[in-house]
């Protein structure tokens, strides 16, 4: 999705594990993913936010982080935890009145 003029790739050698080379320019605007690999990704993605949800017994949306192996194709969830929604967030939430000054109406 948009335009890259980068890519990772494995490197050749044991001090080398992967390397950052330029792309060839016309394939910088095409997608790097296929659409079978974004449904099956999309799946996953689902399977992975109802079990979570039914384990808290709440919709949990979540953090999920993935790759692809470059040379077999082969999509691998790497890590999933639940995601922080900004409306679950307590930093605007008074969580002692000791020290007040002032209130409100």
């Amino acid at each position: 999705m948009g335009v890259k003029d980068k890519i990772m790739v494995y490197g050749e050698n044991a001090s080398e594990r992967v390397k950052v080379i330029p792309i060839e320019k016309e394939l910088q605007a095409r997608f790097c993913l296929d659409d079978t690999i974004v449904l099956q990704l999309a799946s996953l993605v689902i399977k992975i936010e109802e079990y979570y949800s039914s384990i808290l017994e709440k919709y949990t949306p979540m953090d999920i982080e993935w790759a692809i192996d470059g040379l077999s194709k082969e999509l691998f969830i790497v890590q999933a935890r639940p995601g922080i929604s900004h409306s679950e967030k307590n930093s605007n939430k008074i969580v002692s009145t000791e020290n007040m000054v002032a209130s409100g109406l």
